[in-house]
């Protein structure tokens, strides 16, 4: 566990039922799912993710990594002990319809007394293996991976800064996720000593994030700014194999004239 010989409450089990068997919790978002599974995952394995960050091409258990690793550096950074996590998470399952009561619970709203052990309910993770990677990009569900994921047909992690609705980024690194090539040429030409091979905290190049997104434009853009095409990720990939990977035909296009 994340704390030595921390219990959780009953009431934090009964939740983690309902998160995982209540019909209401299919229809919440990607995000509520991921952070749920972090919150889940800290109170009773550990604060800090176990192993290695999975493959690129494992979209699933990338991105429950990552909601873990960034629940975990929310809350190591403010330390908060794995009681207030716990609360988080019991907080989170009632805003999305957990009632608690020591009766009259309905089906997937409670859980029997002495049941309280961190494998029961299992079936929690697999609402998050179900998670449509592949669905319609939504700007608003791409948190973790920002990898998303609604987090789309994408494979790396970004960093983005969210207002309101809308992302906005004043970054080399953001603009190309966004896709947006007028400002992206706006910032290279007011900083012409910008490093466009510069890379971010997951390892990634502004022109692996274009490959990765399918921005084309950006791509060239970045190309003719000196991006260096041989670069790879932190796992090992180039921004052609990313492109390829993610079937953004025409990134690869513009990748392959180099």
């Amino acid at each position: 566990m994340s704390d030595e010989n921390y219990e959780p409450s009953k009431a934090f089990y009964d939740a983690a039922s309902f998160a995982s068997k209540s019909p209401q919790m299919k229809t919440v978002s990607n995000n509520v799912k991921l952070e749920l599974y972090a919150l889940y995952k800290m109170v009773t394995v550990s604060r800090n993710p176990r192993g290695s960050r999975p493959s690129i091409f494992d979209m699933t258990g990338r991105a429950k990594w990552d909601a873990w690793a960034a629940e975990s550096k929310a809350s190591n950074a403010s330390n908060q002990p794995t009681e207030e996590i716990e609360n988080r998470y019991i907080a989170l399952c009632t805003k999305y319809g957990w009632v608690p009561s020591s009766k009259g619970q309905d089906e997937g709203n409670s859980s029997e007394a002495g049941t309280s052990t961190a494998g029961q309910y299992t079936t929690l993770e697999e609402s998050v293996d179900d998670i449509d990677w592949d669905a319609p990009y939504d700007p608003a569900e791409d948190k973790y991976r920002h990898g998303g994921k609604g987090m789309g047909n994408k494979v790396s992690v970004l960093q983005e800064e969210d207002d309101g609705d809308q992302m906005e980024s004043t970054t080399i690194h953001g603009l190309a996720v966004l896709g947006d090539a007028e400002k992206l040429k706006t910032l290279l030409d007011l900083d012409v000593e910008a490093d466009v091979n510069e890379k971010d905290e997951y390892g990634y190049t502004a022109l692996h994030l274009a490959a990765d997104r399918g921005h084309p434009s950006i791509a060239r853009l970045l190309l003719q700014r000196g991006a260096d095409v041989s670069i790879l990720d932190a796992d090992g990939f180039s921004a052609l194999e990313l492109a390829e990977a993610s079937g953004k035909e025409e990134v690869v296009q513009v990748l392959k004239q180099e």
